[in-house]
């Protein structure tokens, strides 16, 4: 009797397992994660700016990696992916929306400390919606690594000028960046 209540218990046991597994590593990832704070890039469409393609001002931006980490108990080695969380575009200008004056935007990522790298696309949106002063963009799925580990970065933003506009419009980009850490085990 006893042997047959722990044959029953065993395969009960191996599916709970089975069943818990997953979530101990989506939790473990969850662990192994930290979002940066917002990167701020402003530009402006310009009166003079011409119908077709426009490339925006770029920024120079920072993280602060170094300090970031540290104050997380991390280090650059500990880093196994920096990818782009979110990104996020907002008319600033009252009585603008993006639609027109922008029918696409696209923005790149390059670092001027390492010319050997290329601009890398980070982010787009086409069409952009209409009557809108907030649209969140696509965001490519790339490690961006490279690039962020060099501590100055800069943001460029392009997009598909339908009309021209009367006054400098002015608009802002935010982006945020999830760091992912190896596990012990991967080390």
């Amino acid at each position: 009797l006893e042997n047959m209540k722990t044959k029953r218990i065993i395969p009960i046991l191996i599916a709970a397992v089975m069943i818990i597994m997953p979530a101990c590593d989506d939790f473990l990832a969850e662990l192994l994660k930290l979002d940066t704070e917002w990167v701020e890039m402003k530009f402006y469409i310009d009166p003079d700016d011409q119908v077709g393609l426009v490339e925006f001002d770029e920024t120079v931006h920072t993280l602060g990696l170094d300090s970031l980490l540290k104050a997380h108990g991390y280090s650059r080695d500990n880093i196994e992916s920096i990818k782009v969380k979110q990104i996020k575009a907002y008319v600033l200008t009252n009585g603008f929306v993006f639609n027109p004056p922008l029918s696409s935007i696209i923005c790149h990522l390059e670092t001027p400390a390492n010319p050997m790298l290329d601009p890398v696309k980070v982010a787009w949106l086409d069409p952009v919606p209409t009557d809108t002063t907030m649209v969140e963009l696509e965001k490519y799925e790339d490690d961006l690594q490279a690039y962020i580990m060099e501590d100055l970065f800069h943001v460029t933003a392009r997009g598909n000028l339908l009309s021209q506009v009367g006054q400098n419009v002015e608009l802002q980009a935010n982006i945020r960046f999830v760091i992912r850490f190896k596990s012990s085990e991967t080390e």
